[in-house]
């Protein structure tokens, strides 16, 4: 009876692999977010959102977003040169931050409103470094197929992040407690990674012509990915910066809660599924110029396994938030409430968005990441001009982050084969 439960392709099993151990490891942070919540401060998660929403742009940057080509090349060796790119970009990117902000950090510290004691913004480049250098090592890895080792270092770092955050604040409350444990965690998380894939992507013959070839042959994703990329990401986190300014930042902190306990362990599921989907779709294409089996297949997936998380939500979520993190939480539950189909649709689209790699259609990516960016800041003027509740804000974000999804998915459909 057990071996008939265990899944039989390779496919299922490799998803059944990371979305076991994605989820697993999403637990943790999600588990300690009720002692978290005790132990901050709104404003401490706050400032959290910030640096978080700095790092995240700043990691799209400093690559050029050459670490989503590793998977592209037929041969390893091209695949290892473009690791180098991309770690060489990071390293470059992260210390001509650090310059800037030392020369003008008065300037800085003025436009950001940031003060001495809350001056996160010195830590950004370290952040930007480390999330960019685990997520280049991630692409090699994925393009190994070493399902097995992302998915326990995914849940060493989880692990790690989660327990300094809970010993600095328990020990020595700190209002940057969250940014220094995120920062120890991720070292940690790409100290112990390193070690396995070093002999891997080490380069014996280095050729700089070679190097010069791979990075004009995938330019399109510095001139085209990366600012799509960024709309992307800037897109997400601008309500972190400008809910301070139009409501108050308990708001911001209720709005950060729910993408942190409800929203990242569904991103992390289809992140589970895209890891595997990309060698698949990859495969399928270069033999039979078309995706779209594998491209249904993950659709339907996703449905089934987001439908009833949602309806969960729409229902329920005010008493759940209430309960799990005190009365004074429930109105992050109506925010989730709001968001639920939003969050829906993410799930399946971040994945099956990978085929706009597949195709190097990333012009048509910055085109609709561009649209994702204007309806964003149309529900930011609306919730300005127009009300003061904070209800209308995050039902436009809902709305807005629907029709985008909605655009993405029947696009990227479009693009899964070749007429």
């Amino acid at each position: 009876m057990i071996n008939k439960l265990k899944p039989k392709s390779e496919f299922s099993r490799n998803v059944l692999t990371l979305m076991t151990g994605t989820t697993i490891a999403q637990a943790i942070p999600i588990t300690i977010s009720p002692i978290l919540t005790r132990i901050y401060t709104p404003e401490d998660f706050g400032i959290f959102a910030l640096y978080m929403a700095f790092i995240s742009i700043g990691a799209a940057v400093v690559t050029g977003k050459y670490e989503m080509a590793i998977l592209l090349p037929k041969k390893n060796e091209n695949a290892k040169y473009l690791v180098v790119i991309s770690i060489f970009l990071t390293i470059c990117f992260s210390i001509l931050l650090y310059i800037i902000y030392y020369i003008f950090f008065k300037e800085i510290n003025n436009i950001l409103n940031i003060e001495d004691k809350f001056n996160y913004f010195y830590l950004v480049p370290i952040g930007i470094f480390l999330f960019a250098f685990y997520n280049i090592l991630l692409q090699w890895m994925n393009r190994q197929k070493e399902y097995k080792l992302m998915t326990k270092n995914r849940f060493i770092q989880a692990s790690s992040i989660a327990l300094f955050q809970l010993l600095i604040g328990t020990i020595k409350k700190l209002s940057l407690g969250l940014v220094i444990a995120d920062i120890i965690g991720r070292i940690i998380a790409i100290v112990l990674i390193f070690k396995s894939v070093f002999s891997q992507i080490k380069i014996d013959n280095f050729s700089l012509k070679k190097l010069i070839y791979l990075i004009k042959r995938y330019k399109k994703f510095p001139k085209w990915e990366m600012p799509a990329t960024v709309l992307n990401i800037a897109s997400f986190q601008m309500p972190y910066i400008f809910i301070p300014i139009l409501f108050t930042s308990s708001i911001a902190g209720f709005y950060f809660l729910v993408f942190r306990v409800l929203m990242m362990p569904i991103g992390l599921i289809g992140n589970a599924i895209l890891e595997v989907f990309k060698n698949r779709a990859i495969d399928d294409f270069n033999k039979y110029n078309s995706c779209k089996e594998i491209y249904k297949k993950i659709f339907l997936l996703l449905l089934a396994v987001g439908i009833i998380p949602t309806f969960i939500l729409v229902f329920f979520a005010q008493e759940i938030f209430a309960f799990t993190f005190g009365e004074a939480w429930r109105e992050a539950g109506v925010y989730a409430q709001i968001l639920a189909p939003f969050a829906l649709l993410r799930l399946i689209s971040a994945p099956l968005s990978f085929v706009f790699f597949i195709r190097e259609k990333l012009e048509l990516d910055l085109l609709i990441q561009f649209i994702f960016l204007i309806l964003v800041l149309t529900s930011l003027v609306i919730s300005y001009f127009y009300s003061s509740s904070s209800i209308v804000l995050v039902s436009s974000l809902s709305i807005s982050g629907c029709i985008f999804y909605i655009i993405q998915i029947i696009v990227s459909y479009r693009l899964s084969y070749v007429k």
